[in-house]
């Protein structure tokens, strides 16, 4: 197989995901669904000679401590609370503001001050992103910037904020899987924190490898970064393979259906449809690749897209299961709509505290909310792990994290980085299956452990 040597091989379905199973019936007990993990650190935590470290020197202009006062710390986002996308992505937001309201209350914020969270509505419009970074950076006068949905929207101000030479304003946990998110020494007051698109079409062609090693892939993606992403890292994956893309299709984000391009790609001959966009108009997707009935592709949706909202608009609330049935992905946030969850510790506990923050069942089982409180989780931590609460010691400590476990990960899966050797949080994955009788994704083998390895499917720029 194409990953060989650097990860555990894929198993044969049958007893690799009995073992799986097993395994997930529970994590670590001594981690709680209420604390931000546990981890060692290094770096900015005083890991030593080799750790990552910034030099503020190069700055155009640098105030480490802005936002940071006696009794709370400011943090800014810019994500779609209004049009299309928010139907899907505001979820995010309420997840880590009830995240944020319960540190608050329960544990007197984060080395002694509460956090103060300023969100700004953007519509997923990479315009209004810039200006709204412009406002909470220079008028709000936030301490960093936090999990800003959307490639093209972090793209927007990069090299205003978050390169060497910049205006060096921390932007922690970005909600985009780019692989742009890997350049830690030009940009190193940015970090991600989902998986990489790279990593996720190496694991899924590793996948392809092992069922169908002759594959006849057609591509769907989005036409801007996030879908150039795809695009770029399945092209990468597949070298050295047999498997090909036969065809290709771009939609344009601010569209709302791809039928059209679904339906051009139908007529391919491809065996397999990898769909490479995010949002409602995924679930629209899927529901034409359905539609048209003569075609049965293999079915691979986005990370993104994995979401029980989304799987709710593609089967219109489950009056036709079918559409999902059998649709492949790649999983590492526990999913709260899936009952074999439920009895793990780190689950069970967000659902009560979470019920206890406010929000509603409806919510508290959108995955999206679930990857919200995760990435608070992991602010928290990083924030805590510190030694102190100044802009440099907190991106030097998010570029040297070392396994910290977050109670919504799942089984196995850590977040591990090591600055410019390796900026990537979370290179982990399950392929996963969703099963619409059980209403749950089901691990298809072991889990595939890239840590330290994105580097090597990430495409040329």
């Amino acid at each position: 197989m194409r990953i060989g040597t650097t990860t555990v091989r894929l198993a044969a379905v049958g007893t690799a995901l009995a073992l799986v199973l097993t395994a997930c019936g529970g994590r670590d007990d001594e981690t709680s669904g209420g604390d931000g993990g546990t981890a060692t650190t290094a770096g900015g935590a005083g890991g030593g000679e080799s750790a990552f470290t910034i030099d503020v020197d190069q700055c155009e202009s640098y105030d480490g401590t802005q936002g940071v006062t006696d009794t709370s710390i400011k943090i800014g986002t810019s994500v779609p609370l209004s049009g299309p996308y928010a139907t899907a992505f505001a979820a995010i937001n309420k997840g880590y503001k009830a995240y944020f309201d319960y540190v608050n209350s329960e544990k007197g914020g984060v080395q002694g001050r509460t956090i103060e969270l300023i969100s700004l509505d953007d519509a997923y419009n990479a315009g209004n992103t810039k200006a709204n970074v412009d406002k909470l950076v220079q008028d709000e006068k936030v301490f960093a910037l936090f999990n800003i949905v959307g490639t093209a929207n972090n793209l927007a101000f990069r090299d205003d904020y978050n390169a060497v030479d910049s205006a060096c304003v921390p932007n922690l946990f970005v909600a985009t899987g780019s692989e742009k998110w890997g350049e830690a020494e030009e940009y190193p007051w940015l970090i991600g924190s989902i998986p990489s698109y790279a990593t996720e079409a190496a694991v899924f062609v590793d996948y392809l490898e092992a069922t169908n090693p002759q594959a006849k892939v057609a591509l769907l993606y989005q036409n801007d970064d996030f879908g150039e992403g795809y695009r770029k890292a399945l092209q990468k994956a597949i070298e050295g393979t047999e498997v090909t893309i036969v065809a290709e299709e771009s939609f344009n984000s601010s569209d709302q259906d791809p039928t059209p391009q679904v339906t051009s790609l139908s007529s391919s001959g491809a065996d397999t449809v990898f769909i490479g966009i995010t949002g409602l108009p995924c679930a629209t997707a899927m529901k034409a690749v359905a539609g048209i009935g003569t075609w049965k592709p293999l079915e691979y949706i986005s990370q993104t897209c994995t979401s029980q909202i989304i799987l709710n608009v593609a089967t219109d609330s489950g009056a036709n299961p079918s559409v999902v049935d059998g649709v492949l992905s790649t999983g590492y946030v526990m999913d709260p709509a899936d009952p074999q969850f439920d009895s793990v510790p780190g689950m069970a506990d967000y659902k009560r505290i979470a019920a206890q923050q406010g929000l509603s069942e409806a919510e508290i089982n959108n995955g999206y909310t679930a990857y919200g409180w995760a990435m608070g989780q992991l602010l928290e931590a990083t924030l805590n792990q510190a030694p102190s609460l100044d802009r440099k010691t907190v991106m030097e400590t998010a570029y040297n994290l070392q396994k910290l476990e977050l109670p919504l990960l799942r089984e196995g899966i850590v977040v591990t980085t090591a600055g410019t050797a390796d900026p990537f949080p979370i290179e982990s994955l399950y392929v996963v299956k969703y099963d619409s009788a059980t209403g749950q994704w089901v691990e298809q083998g072991e889990l595939i452990d890239l840590e330290g390895k994105t580097g090597q499917f990430v495409p040329e720029s």
